[in-house]
């Protein structure tokens, strides 16, 4: 429950506090999706990574739900995996509301 002040307004560190559980729980949907296509086509980070030429690291911090996976990385991950961009958001949407 957010703090609420004497004027009852929320505290700018609870809208804070809240903004960074919102932006946690995206990148632990979008990790926990991406991971499972990866299995789903048997391709290992690795793999992906010379694929799309990043490096493995990079792969695994996204992969881990720590690193920060924007629609356009989603979209190349998808490609470099030849399944439709869609079928890959619709499954970060569908997993983030369930």
């Amino acid at each position: 429950m957010p703090r609420v002040s004497r004027g009852g307004s929320v505290s700018v560190k609870s809208k804070k506090a809240a903004a960074r559980a919102k932006t946690l729980a995206w990148r632990r949907s979008t990790a926990t999706v991406l991971s499972a296509l990866l299995d789903e086509h048997g391709v290992s980070q690795q793999t992906l990574a010379e694929r799309i030429g990043w490096s493995r690291d990079k792969i695994a911090f996204i992969l881990s739900g720590r690193g920060k996976c924007e629609f356009g990385e989603v979209c190349i991950i998808a490609d470099a995996l030849s399944i439709p961009r869609e079928v890959a958001t619709r499954r970060i949407l569908g997993w983030h509301s369930s």
